[in-house]
Parts: structure tokens; C-alpha cells; sequence
């Protein structure tokens, strides 16, 4: 449709408003009209193709979704041309988007009938005007001017302002009345953006918006310097409770570091006491000192020497002969977990015998030939000296050590390979040691 613009008649001057034309390209002819009418009442006008001037139009070297952007945020008001084109264009509804996010305020006319009933969202939610459908394009353009001119936002938050502020009054200027956070900014935008067609804001509403904002900066140099003392008392306390950590730890540490030097002095004395033994040729005493003297924990280390004459008092075959109740040379010697007593064998007498560590006391003999194995010629001990076994010519047996007493566990035929860290007859040992070849020694 053509539109032929009534003959230009005389016109208020303008408000230097700044305004964004959001329109379609097939609704072209009418915003050039639309744009050419404002200009003429002083309103600066932007839109896509508005080239005359630099700061207003988009030029061919502009990015031109950037610069629609740019246009919309410098805007004032945002004049929305509708039509079934621009309601059905994903450009002007992206315009539209925009201008709603930097909350612009939005004026919409028609220039075409439309069907706002398949209208996106956005335009729907507007109040549309029809001005340019009802009126002679003279009058669409006065009653736009007279809707560009009047900021009922504004006015609206004046009024607002001006009632909370005579009510403030009333009340003797009561604090609890005042702006509080955001609202204080708002009233202060506000005040600032008043429009050239409205009268100054009164000096009730100012003292007002004042009050409240000075009510806020005291407030918050009171948090401040409560805070301010709250984290000098933190940091206080914060440093006394280090203090008191650190004094904690230290004498913690020495106080383990004396238990440790007391228990490590208590173990070299008896291990002293056990080489004296020992030179002394006394094995069995010195085999029990230093078993006592080598009783290690994190809290109360051994004397690096008790393992040492562990060794050499157990290999001493003075030592080994030193069993009263052996009839031959020991074979080997095993202590169970606690140190509180040990195992012993002998190849020669064919006997297993559990003795008490503090006495020397012989507390039970096996004999070995009541097992039924024939000739025992290999024993071995499990790490824990919890269990044995017990190789002869006829087979072998496992037996568990409880207290003094054996209690036999397993039995097989020679053909077994004696290892302990593989299953035998469905029994998974915690023995993690080689095999011994039959016949040799294990400790």
C-alpha cells in the first residue's frame, strides 16, 4: 500500500528525544515518512537505513547488528512499526528482545491491519496503538508525539515518591519510612532522568531521596566499623588459639620425644644386660633379655643392638643345647606374636616343645612319631608361630598352636609341595615365604 504523506503543517518544537525505529523492510516506504515527520519535530531518529547522518544512521562499514544494538541502547524510546510483515520477522523480534532487556520504554502503532492473535509473545504483551489506522497521518503523528513527550513511568514513580515522602513527613522523619537499598538508586535515577516536558521534582521528594541515602551511608559506616572491630577481636583470638596450638604441639612433641629417649635408654640398658649374658655364656637369660629389649613401637623405639643378640644368642649353639628338655641339638626356634612364648624342635629327638619366655618353663612336648608320619625330617613354622607343619616320610600334617596345646588341622601325602603361600587342601595360609627343601632349617 502507498502512503502519501497530508501536506506538513506548523508543529511544536520537539524534545530532542532520541528514538529507535524497529520496523520491517516491506513496511519501508512508512518509516522513511514516519522518521522524515519526527526529524521535523526536532526528535532524533535512528534506524537501519538512516544514513544522513554519521552518528545516527549505519554506514557500510558498520557491523550492522552491532550498530542496531548500539542505536538501541542510546535510544530514549523505542517506536515499534507492526504490520503482518514485522510480526512474523525474526529480526525485529530480536530488536524487540533487546530493547525489553535494557528495560527502554516501548511504543507500538500499526501501519497494516494484523492479526495479533498469531503475534509472537513479545509483541503480544504489548499495547499497540492504532493511530496511523484510525487517524489522517497528521493526527497518528501529533498523538504519537504527545505519547513520545509524556513519560508515564516517570510520572508514576513521582507520584509514588511524592506520597512515601509526605508520609516521612508525618511522621517527624521517622527512619523506618526512608528508601532502603535498590530503591534509594532508583529514586536517585529517577530524579536524574526527568523528562523536559515535566516540572522539576519537588523539594519534598528530593529532601526525601537525600534522607534516604544519607540514612545508608551511616548505616553502613556503622556495619563497617563494627566489622572492622569484630575482625580485630577475630584476629585476636585467632592468634591467642595459634599460641595455644603451637604450645600444644610443642610439648606434645616433647613429651613423646622423652618417652622415646626413656623407652629407648630402658631397651639399650637390658640389651647391655643381654650381651653381658651372652659373654657370660649364659644364652637362655640373654635370649630373654633381649627379646624384652627389642619390644619396638612408634612410641617406645627398641635399642638397635636387641635384634642383633636376638640372633646371635638363638644361633649360639651353646643356646640351642641349653633346652633342658631336648635330647639333641635344636633344629630351629620359632617366638609367637606377644613374645610370650616360643617354639623349638629338635631332628634328633623327634619332639615339638612350646616354652614360656619370662620362666624358661617347658609348657607341652609333641612327639612327633604319635603323629604316624614315619620319620619327621622337616618342621616349619608359620610367621606368626600360630601354626606348623610337620613333613615326614609317611606324609604331613598342619597344626594349630593354641596356648600350649597342638590341635592338627590338615594331614596329606608327601606328594604335596609344602609352601605356605598356596593353597593346601582348600586352606590359604598367611605365610608369604619361599619353600624350604626338605630337610634344611627355617626360622
Amino acid at each position: 500500500m502507498r502512503i502519501d504523506p497530508p501536506p506538513m503543517q506548523e508543529q511544536e518544537p520537539g524534545l530532542g528525544l532520541r528514538i529507535f525505529v524497529s520496523y520491517s523492510r516491506k513496511d519501508a516506504q512508512f518509516t522513511g515518512l514516519l522518521a522524515d515527520r519526527l526529524r521535523e519535530l526536532n526528535y532524533i531518529v535512528d534506524f537501519d537505513q538512516s544514513t544522513q547522518v554519521i552518528t545516527t544512521g549505519i554506514s557500510p562499514s558498520d557491523h550492522w547488528w552491532v550498530r542496531v544494538q548500539d542505536l538501541i541502547a542510546a535510544a530514549d524510546v523505542v517506536v515499534l512499526v507492526v504490520s503482518p510483515d514485522s510480526s512474523s520477522s525474526p529480526v525485529v523480534d530480536e530488536e524487540l528482545a533487546y530493547a525489553s532487556l535494557l528495560a527502554k520504554r516501548i511504543i507500538a502503532i500499526t501501519c497494516r491491519d494484523t492479526n495479533f492473535e498469531t503475534a509472537p509473545p513479545r509483541l503480544a504483551a504489548l499495547n499497540v496503538n492504532h493511530w496511523f489506522l484510525n487517524l489522517d497521518f497528521t493526527g497518528a503523528i501529533e498523538e504519537l508525539a504527545h505519547a513520545l513527550d509524556r513519560d508515564v513511568d516517570w510520572l508514576r514513580m513521582a507520584a509514588r515518591l511524592t506520597s512515601d515522602a509526605k508520609v516521612w513527613r508525618d511522621e517527624k522523619n521517622s527512619v523506618d519510612r526512608l528508601l532502603v537499598g535498590q530503591e534509594i538508586a532508583m529514586a536517585e535515577l529517577w530524579s536524574a532522568r526527568r523528562p523536559a516536558t515535566v516540572p522539576e521534582p519537588s523539594d519534598l521528594a528530593l529532601g526525601y531521596i537525600a534522607a534516604s541515602r544519607q540514612a545508608q551511608q551511616e548505616q553502613l559506616e556503622r556495619r563497617t566499623k563494627q566489622l572492622r572491630r569484630t575482625m580485630r577481636l577475630q584476629w585476636a583470638a585467632s592468634i591467642a588459639i595459634g599460641c595455644v596450638i603451637v604450645a600444644t604441639v610443642l610439648s606434645g612433641y616433647f613429651v613423646l620425644d622423652g618417652t622415646r629417649e626413656l623407652s629407648r635408654a630402658r631397651s639399650t640398658v637390658i640389651a647391655r644386660a643381654a650381651k653381658q649374658s651372652y659373654v657370660a655364656h649364659d644364652y637362655v637369660r640373654a635370649l630373654r633379655l633381649s627379646v624384652l629389649a627389642s619390644h619396638d613401637s612408634v612410641n617406645a623405639p627398641a635399642a638397635a643392638e636387641a635384634n642383633d643378640l636376638i640372633v646371635a644368642s638363638a644361633q649360639a649353639s651353646r643356646l640351642m643345647a641349653a633346652f633342658a628338655g631336648h635330647r639333641g641339638v635344636v633344629s630351629a626356634i620359632k617366638f609367637t606374636e606377644g613374645l610370650a612364648t616360643f617354639l623349638s624342635w629338635s631332628k634328633e629327638d623327634q619332639t615339638v616343645r612350646i616354652w614360656q619366655v619370662s620362666s624358661g618353663a617347658e609348657l607341652k612336648v609333641l612327639e612327633l612319631p604319635s603323629l604316624s608320619l614315619g620319620h619327621v625330617d622337616l618342621v616349619r613354622f608359620s610367621p606368626a608361630g600360630d601354626h606348623i607343619i610337620v613333613s615326614g616320610d609317611d606324609g604331613w600334617q598342619m597344626l594349630e598352636v593354641k596356648g600350649a596345646n597342638f590341635k592338627s588341622v590338615h594331614t596329606g601325602d608327601t606328594s604335596a609341595d609344602l609352601r605356605w603361600d598356596r593353597p593346601l587342601d582348600g586352606v590359604q595360609s598367611a605365610f608369604r615365604r619361599a619353600p624350604a627343601q626338605r630337610g634344611q632349617t627355617v626360622r
